[in-house]
């Protein structure tokens, strides 16, 4: 990622090629908790991006708002340190779900679900979302 005044470029046409293929894409069912590779895209400044060529990055699904719309939360697959992030440890690696950027996002993004949080370690990540933004 690039911060302000950064000389790398993101090849933002190359992900507009790919949105436009998402768009077009049928909705995949989802539930609370599963974690799916998703198309994160490619974003403005510090915001999480996908990883090319696709702009795909597992993001963890927190709430289901509709069939069209649910929150999630990208994950990194690094153990990251810091009050924005929450450890986690589950299909047998340790990662980060990335808690300062949690936001909704149309289900047409989600390309294939890799597995499933109890909702006991779904209701922990909230409560650790909400500690964060209450501050």
């Amino acid at each position: 990622m690039s911060g302000e005044g950064s000389h790398h470029t993101k090849d933002f046409d190359a992900w507009n090629a790919i949105k436009k293929r998402v768009e077009s894409k049928v909705r995949t069912p989802v539930q609370a908790g599963e974690v799916f590779w998703c198309r994160l895209g490619l974003n403005i400044g510090v915001e999480q991006d996908g990883k090319e060529p696709d702009y795909i990055r597992p993001v963890l699904i927190l709430k289901i708002f509709s069939r069209e719309m649910v929150l999630i939360a990208p994950l990194t697959s690094r153990a990251k340190k810091g009050d924005w992030y929450y450890r986690l440890s589950h299909f047998g690696e340790t990662s980060s779900i990335i808690l300062n950027q949690i936001r909704p996002l149309d289900t047409k993004r989600l390309l294939k679900s890799i597995g499933q949080l109890s909702r006991a370690e779904v209701q922990k990540i909230l409560k650790a979302y909400f500690e964060l933004i209450s501050r």
